[in-house]
């Protein structure tokens, strides 16, 4: 039985917030009535799912983890 490398999904759910912060500082420093606003909003959104996938991968998402999150 294969065994899932920890570290490995570890350092994706870190490189996916990384990612996800980077993305969301873009966010935050272009304003909404700017034309590129839509490409960088679906670029936060893309990553911010990239990131919970992250996460879910990382068993984050299971009943009764030390994190409290669960799916609801």
């Amino acid at each position: 039985m294969n065994q899932p490398d920890l570290i490995a999904l570890q350092n994706a759910e870190f490189h996916a917030f990384e990612r996800l912060a980077k993305t969301y500082k873009s966010l935050i420093m272009t304003p909404v009535v700017d034309d590129d606003y839509p490409a960088v909003r679906f670029n936060y959104e893309t990553e911010l799912r990239g990131f919970l996938v992250a996460m879910a991968n990382n068993n984050r998402f299971i009943r009764g983890n030390r994190y409290g999150l669960e799916e609801v």
